[in-house]
């Protein structure tokens, strides 16, 4: 069974046991080539703020960024699209 979830192995889901929550010098999105229309998705971007800005940095196509406030969000976006003007940024927020 795969922890914490209670679904069969034949699901193939693998966890890690780590968050990331900011990245690692040889990991970090702006030290390395992103793909063409790579598209990142960072959930709770409140916490996530380093890595979404290193995906912006990077020259991602688009990020997608979650978070449950809306004025961290709104504020991060604003950031991103500062950084990478071509950027597409989906925000969204649970309330």
């Amino acid at each position: 069974m795969a922890e914490n979830l209670g679904m069969p192995d034949r699901y193939g889901l693998s966890l890690t046991p780590t968050l990331h929550r900011r990245t690692e010098r040889r990991t970090d999105p702006s030290n390395n080539q992103l793909p063409p229309g790579f598209v990142a998705v960072i959930t709770g971007a409140g916490q996530g703020i380093t890595m979404a800005l290193s995906f912006a940095k990077a020259q991602a196509s688009g990020i997608s960024i979650s978070s449950l406030t809306q004025p961290e969000l709104d504020k991060l976006a604003d950031e991103l699209r500062e950084i990478n003007p071509k950027l597409k940024v989906l925000a969204m927020y649970s309330s």
